[in-house]
C-alpha cells in the first residue's frame, strides 16, 4: 500500500531535477522524454516535455473514471493504472504543490520530512503532517483529496467584469477538490501576470488591478492538473469570449487547451451502388477521449456521380467505481 510515497515522489523528484539542471539541453531531454517514433511526428508528440506527457496519461484515465485512488494495494492496480497513478498522477501532484509554495518553502518541507524520517517508515499522515507543520497551510486538498480519492480538479472561468483599473474574475469550481488556483492576466507585452488564491468548493470572484481588456485565464503555465483546461481562457475583445481560436490539423493531434481543434482526413469508400467513394473526413477526435465527439464524411460516389457520405455525433457517460473498471 502507498507505492506513491515511494516511486510517485521519486518520479517527481527525478523530472525536477531533469527540468532544473537539463532545461536548456534539448538533446537530452528529447532522449528520454520523446521516443514516440513516426507516431510521435504524426501526433506531435515531439513537442511535448515529460511533465505534459504524465499530464496526457492521467487524464486519459480520469476522463474514462477508470482511475484508481493512490490508497489501492500495489497488486489491485490496473496494469496502466500502476505507471499512470503511481507515478504520473503523484508527481503532479507534487508539482502543483511545488509551484503553488514555491521552491524555498516547498524545499524547505522536503528537508524537515527527510531530517524527521529519515532510516524510518512514515506513512502518508506524517508526511502530510510535516508538510503541514513547516508551511503552515492546510495541505488537505492533496493529502486527503488528491492522494486518497479519484476525485478531479476543475475550475472554470464563468465572466469577467472590467472595471476602470482592474477586472473582477468569476470562478467555477466544477470539480469536487479546492485546490489553490492560478489566476493570470496577459499584459501590454505579452507576458502573464499571475496570482494564486486559496480554493474553494463554490463559485467566488476575484478583483485584480491591472488592464482590464486583455486575454484573462486559469493556470496559462499549466501547473494545475485539471480534468478539462478548456473553459480556462476568457477574452473580452473576442466574440465567442470562453471558445479558442479555430485550428485545423492533419489527420489527428494531442489536445491543446488553446485551441478550437478540427482535424481533417482523407476518406475513401465503397458499396454496389455508389461504387468507389472518395472525400474527406473532419472530426474532433483526439487524445485523450473528449466527452462530446463528431465526425461529418463527405464523399463523391464515381459510379453515381453525386455526393454521398455519414456522420456521426457522440456523447459519452462514463460512471465511475470499480464496477465499470
Amino acid at each position: 500500500r502507498n507505492a506513491w510515497l515511494d516511486e510517485g515522489v521519486n518520479s517527481f523528484m527525478e523530472k525536477r531535477y531533469l527540468f532544473t539542471n537539463y532545461a536548456k539541453d534539448s538533446a537530452s531531454m528529447n532522449e528520454y522524454f520523446n521516443r514516440m517514433g513516426v507516431w510521435g511526428k504524426w501526433t506531435h508528440n515531439t513537442r511535448m516535455d515529460g511533465r505534459l506527457k504524465q499530464y496526457y496519461r492521467y487524464l486519459a484515465d480520469s476522463r474514462l473514471n477508470i482511475d484508481q485512488s493512490l490508497t489501492t494495494r500495489s497488486e489491485d492496480y490496473t496494469l496502466r493504472n500502476y505507471s499512470d497513478m503511481v507515478y504520473a498522477k503523484t508527481s503532479l501532484g507534487f508539482q502543483y504543490l511545488l509551484n503553488w509554495l514555491g521552491d524555498s518553502l516547498f524545499d524547505a518541507c522536503m528537508h524537515s520530512y527527510y531530517e524527521t524520517w529519515k532510516f524510518r517508515h512514515p506513512a502518508p499522515d506524517d508526511m502530510q503532517a510535516v508538510f503541514e507543520r513547516v508551511s503552515g497551510k492546510d495541505l488537505g486538498w492533496l493529502f486527503n483529496d488528491w492522494l486518497k480519492t479519484t476525485d478531479k480538479l476543475d475550475y472554470g472561468v464563468r465572466n469577467i467584469h472590467c472595471r476602470k483599473d482592474s477586472f473582477e474574475v468569476s470562478i467555477s469550481n466544477k470539480g469536487n477538490i479546492s485546490g489553490p488556483v492560478a489566476i493570470s492576466r496577459t499584459t501590454e507585452a505579452g507576458m502573464y501576470d499571475t496570482y494564486w488564491i486559496d480554493g474553494f468548493r463554490k463559485d467566488t470572484t476575484v478583483r485584480i488591478a491591472g488592464s482590464p481588456g486583455l486575454p484573462h485565464l486559469i493556470d496559462p503555465g499549466n501547473w494545475m492538473p485539471e480534468l478539462n483546461r478548456k473553459n480556462n481562457s476568457f477574452e473580452p475583445k473576442r466574440l465567442f469570449r470562453k471558445t479558442e481560436p479555430l485550428q485545423l490539423k492533419l489527420l489527428i493531434d494531442v489536445e491543446d487547451p488553446g485551441r478550437t481543434q478540427l482535424y481533417i482526413a482523407p476518406a475513401v469508400g465503397w458499396n454496389n451502388y455508389n461504387s468507389v467513394m472518395a472525400g474527406i473526413v473532419l472530426h474532433n477526435t483526439g487524445y485523450p477521449q473528449k466527452r462530446l465527439e463528431f465526425a461529418l464524411m463527405p464523399l463523391y460516389g464515381f459510379g453515381t456521380k453525386d455526393l454521398n457520405g455519414g456522420g456521426n455525433i457522440n456523447y459519452r457517460i462514463h460512471p465511475g467505481g470499480d464496477l465499470f473498471r
